[in-house]
């Protein structure tokens, strides 16, 4: 059994994954940069498309892996739980904030489920993607409820420093939207 600490390591690492998947993803489909980068998304289709699909079916997956409720998962969700026995209060907090996202942590399961985990027989991605209804924005906000609960579990289990990791997280977000855009750039 991994120690805990070991646990929260590999989380931020997944989350800084999250971060790179959506920030990028959101880089290439928001409507004012494809408007602004259209000759070079037009010059270079199946390059563009490939990773805005790969981008989100990353998303999706790590979101789910984060949230997984799975007894036997090394999950953000299954840290917190573990939390119940030695800090109440914050516990009793971040089980509140992952209820508060739970509509759209559904939506990520379907589509894990139903399009990217799984090719469902039941469901097409078209239609899963309208029964799941999920919006840019609350992709985002589960992007901040993972940094959110990660940062409060390495200060809490492991001493690490709250800003150093805001920094982190905000940084390689930051850093891989501007590095997106210098390569489109090149390419104009």
């Amino acid at each position: 059994m991994q120690h805990k600490l070991d646990l929260v390591q590999d989380s931020i690492g997944q989350v800084v994954e999250l971060t790179w998947s959506y920030s990028l993803w959101w880089a290439l489909v928001n409507k004012n940069d494809r408007t602004h980068n259209r000759s070079v998304i037009e010059a270079y289709p199946n390059y563009f498309r490939a990773s805005v699909f790969a981008l989100q079916q990353s998303f999706f997956i790590s979101a789910n892996r984060l949230f997984d409720e799975q007894p036997k998962s090394a999950s953000l969700t299954k840290l917190v739980k573990d939390l119940s026995a030695t800090n109440q209060v914050l516990y009793t907090a971040l089980q509140r904030r992952l209820q508060a996202e739970e509509p759209t942590l559904q939506k990520i399961l379907l589509l894990r489920h139903n399009v990217y985990g799984h090719r469902s027989k039941k469901i097409s991605p078209g239609d899963a993607f309208k029964k799941a209804g999920i919006q840019p924005k609350e992709m985002k906000s589960v992007v901040g409820l993972a940094h959110e609960i990660v940062i409060e579990l390495a200060v809490e289990l492991g001493g690490l420093s709250r800003s150093v990791l805001e920094d982190k997280f905000k940084r390689c977000a930051e850093d891989v939207s501007d590095e997106a855009r210098r390569i489109i750039d090149v390419l104009k």
